[in-house]
């Protein structure tokens, strides 16, 4: 019997719910629902599935994602993750001779995977961690927020997606689409100068996260980076979102800026590879 079940979309509105509880543990998997049920183009985009141990959502959910090259995974345990550790080891659901990334993974998601990659003989390898920031959907939007002279904010445009994928730590072959999506999707902030040039942006991710913050050299030092994060906040807030943002461990600099628009520090997430041997 194949222990992981899929949910019917049907059912999401009472999964995203039932992670308001544990407040801010179960921040990254409310988002995440939260963030397909609002933009049905984002989960079009992801192609996701949501499975939960023996049918069971008080076991938890694992959402499985095949838009890239390799399957992506989060792990994303309601209470104990013991059932879904267990169910790991007799699916069919997961083909172990393909790389597999398992996304935003907490430190008990990675020692279940480290426990899972030991069981099958497999590879594991650290990927990326970031720090997680989340800022309350009650907090009070910026008031009197205006552009810097010359300047206005709008959302990115067809001809600039190329220089936002390119200016992206993490571009590849399907980062240009990813960024078409999110444009599609009304997830896209730029600081504009009254010619149409980007100077500062940000973007929501498919998983519902604030995600590359960016200023073209010649225009840092100049706060477009914050005025076009703000722009960004007081529109999630505006859709009563809470708001959750990732940065890379050693990137003081948005870290700065996050603490400073009043986000909250809940800890750290890392991405994990794991491989055959």
């Amino acid at each position: 019997m194949e222990p992981f079940v899929e949910i019917s979309h049907s059912a999401w509105y009472q999964l995203r719910d039932a992670y308001t509880e544990n407040w801010p543990r179960h921040l990254i998997a409310h988002t995440l629902m939260n963030t397909q049920l609002k933009y049905p183009g984002i989960l079009s985009y992801l192609q996701l599935k949501i499975y939960c141990p023996f049918g069971e959502l008080a076991n938890g959910i694992i959402a499985i994602s095949d838009k890239e090259e390799f399957r992506q995974i989060m792990i994303l345990p309601l209470d104990d993750i013991s059932i879904i550790e267990e169910s790991f080891l007799t699916t069919k659901l997961i083909d172990w001779n393909k790389p597999l990334l398992v996304q935003s993974a907490s430190d008990e998601v990675i020692e279940c995977t480290k426990r899972i990659s030991a069981h099958f003989n497999l590879e594991f390898k650290f990927d990326e961690k970031a720090n997680t920031y989340y800022l309350d959907k009650q907090s009070a939007p910026f008031e009197n927020l205006s552009c810097p002279p010359d300047t206005y904010i709008g959302p990115l445009t067809p001809e600039h997606i190329d220089l936002i994928d390119k200016t992206w730590t993490y571009t590849g072959s399907w980062s240009r689409k990813y960024f078409e999506v999110l444009m599609k999707n009304g997830l896209t902030y730029v600081l504009y100068s009254i010619n149409h040039e980007p100077l500062a942006w940000i973007t929501v991710g498919s998983e519902g996260a604030l995600t590359h913050l960016y200023c073209l050299e010649q225009h840092r030092r100049k706060g477009y980076a914050e005025v076009v994060t703000k722009y960004a906040i007081n529109d999630q807030l505006k859709d009563n979102n809470d708001i959750l943002s990732y940065t890379l461990v050693d990137n003081v600099k948005p870290q700065k800026l996050f603490k400073k628009l009043g986000f909250q520090y809940f800890g750290n997430v890392s991405w994990v590879l794991i491989t055959p041997k």
